[in-house]
């Protein structure tokens, strides 16, 4: 699957994007884990981290 996935230019993209958009919707379930839980500061550091990510 890796290979077959990874084994041209436009595979090789397509996995880099499909693994950037999951770390990204994990890091905004987070933040919003945070914010309900109450935890400010965790979640206003994943913010800035999001916007650097996306600022890209």
């Amino acid at each position: 699957m890796m290979l077959t996935l990874c084994g041209s230019k436009e595979g090789m993209h397509r996995f880099w994007v499909i693994s950037s958009f999951m770390g990204l919707c994990v890091c905004g379930a987070l933040m919003l884990f945070f914010a309900i839980a109450g935890y400010w500061e965790e979640a206003g550091v994943l913010a800035l981290f999001l916007v650097q990510c996306l600022d890209v």
